[in-house]
């Protein structure tokens, strides 16, 4: 989470922001997702700011957050927006692409799309994010996290770089890592997660 002592807190190919410009960011898109009523908000975002500012005001509003891989099929995307009965889905405001156009803070620029959601799955207690990945069938794979556990990989992620002294990681080598790691975690040791996470294949 940010914190208010944090100065620049994130670098990108586009400049550093600073904590003040994440949160305020972050306010924005959390109050609105709190206005539209949404409880499960799937995103199609590249690794940049705006998908962090994303997954901080989902976790701050109690949202549960759905990032999907830009290289997803439409099938595999539509499956997975079933499966995590995702009620909205924001998309980049580039190209043409329908939706409603939401510029948070004057920070984060986003397409918003409503999707119909008549059935929701009982996610487990506790779920703050769904990650899917592809799987060797084609059929995209859920897994429900807990937010113990992302903060528990976030910190041992910050305490690892720490103790190799090296530079200070690019927002690309944080979320490679994280994602490459909670994977690890939900095929190794699936006990470790316990209701927090759960495979989505098919639910009903």
């Amino acid at each position: 989470m940010l914190t208010p002592s944090a100065t620049n807190v994130l670098d990108t190919p586009e400049g550093a922001w600073s904590a003040a410009e994440l949160r305020q960011a972050t306010k924005a898109c959390a109050e609105h997702l709190r206005r539209e009523g949404v409880t499960v908000l799937a995103t199609r975002l590249d690794n940049g700011p705006a998908w962090v500012v994303v997954d901080e005001a989902t976790r701050s509003s109690g949202v549960v957050h759905v990032p999907l891989p830009l290289f997803f099929s439409d099938a595999q995307v539509h499956h997975a927006l079933r499966a995590a009965g995702a009620d909205m889905l924001w998309l980049p405001a580039t190209g043409d692409i329908p939706g409603v156009q939401r510029n948070f803070a004057g920070l984060v620029q986003v397409r918003e799309q409503r999707l119909p959601c008549t059935a929701k799955p009982m996610l487990p207690d506790g779920t703050r994010l769904v990650t899917f990945t592809s799987g060797s069938t084609g059929t995209a794979k859920g897994v429900c996290i807990g937010a113990a556990q992302l903060d528990m990989v976030s910190r041992s992620l910050g305490h690892a770089m720490q103790s190799l002294h090296i530079r200070r990681p690019s927002l690309e080598d944080v979320f490679l890592k994280l994602t490459g790691r909670l994977i690890r975690e939900e095929e190794g040791s699936k006990d470790q997660f316990k209701l927090n996470m759960r495979r989505l294949g098919r639910v009903k």
